[in-house]
């Protein structure tokens, strides 16, 4: 499974109210069969006791197996089939990964200040490439990157299906409210967060998003491009915040949670 840092479920968005009783039958259906969860963390437990009704007991802290290959750092010898140049002629890769939006659309650099011409030159500036991943749910615009660029690319799921492996040749995350920041905690990969809808995102989030969010909060493009340079040249800045979060997400952020499942379904 990948983070999801979200309220949902019995968890409602925006209401501390119980769900109906229809809906509390629908979820009892679906969520009644689980036995055992994975988690990572104390806080993890608490988030998806309360998000899906089980209680702590049901929770085997082994962190996520799927993370075990990120932390190895092995790139798949294909990968570079998909970049436009090899990885060594990029100074920096920057991955830009929004969360899905049921009522609204996701808006990619909401900036009042932004132009392609601009992004253009920043991503020159710093020998970047852009890595645009949108949503499974959500095809990205097609006519919002008109030049061709070979600093910009499109990787969605058919492209590349695990995100992690993304992650593992980026050098910095761009997101607003998914996941994959937490997941980048791991390898310590700077966020930098455009949170330009958050009093309307209709999710809403278990925890304060400020306080879980271990980066620059931009809301124009002049400070986006101050704050990647601060990720290019000061990575260091954040990174006492970086820990902080992840040891909110994984009390053990070790190898081994592969191991540690296959142990526990033996005693079982």
């Amino acid at each position: 499974m990948g983070y999801q840092p979200k309220r949902g479920e019995y968890l409602r968005p925006h209401s501390d109210k119980k769900p109906n009783v229809f809906h509390r039958l629908m979820l009892k259906y679906r969520f009644s069969p689980i036995d055992y969860f994975l988690s990572s963390s104390e806080i993890v437990t608490e988030i998806f006791s309360k998000r899906f009704n089980l209680t702590h007991d049901q929770f085997i802290h082994t962190g996520y197996p799927m993370y075990d290959s990120l932390k190895n750092n092995i790139i798949p010898p294909n990968f570079s089939d998909v970049l436009p140049k090899p990885r060594c002629e990029y100074n920096c890769i920057l991955l830009y990964a929004p969360t899905f939006r049921k009522k609204n659309k996701t808006k990619w650099f909401p900036f009042s200040d932004f132009t392609e011409k601009k992004l253009e030159q920043v991503l020159q500036k710093y020998e970047a490439l852009l890595i645009l991943r949108p949503h499974p749910n959500e095809k990205l615009d097609s006519t919002l990157f008109k030049a061709k660029n070979d600093r910009i690319v499109v990787m969605d799921h058919h492209t590349v299906e695990d995100t992690t492996e993304l992650l593992k040749i980026a050098d910095c995350i761009i997101t607003d409210y998914s996941g994959i920041y937490i997941e980048g905690l791991l390898v310590d990969l700077p966020p930098i967060l455009i949170p330009y809808d958050l009093a309307q995102y209709e999710r809403w989030l278990p925890l304060p998003y400020h306080e879980i969010t271990p980066g620059p909060k931009v809301s124009s493009f002049k400070e986006f491009t101050e704050s990647l340079k601060q990720s290019v040249n000061n990575k260091e800045k954040y990174q006492a915040d970086r820990e902080r979060v992840r040891k909110i997400y994984f009390s053990n952020f070790k190898r081994g949670a592969t191991k540690r499942v296959i142990n526990f379904l033996e005693t079982l």
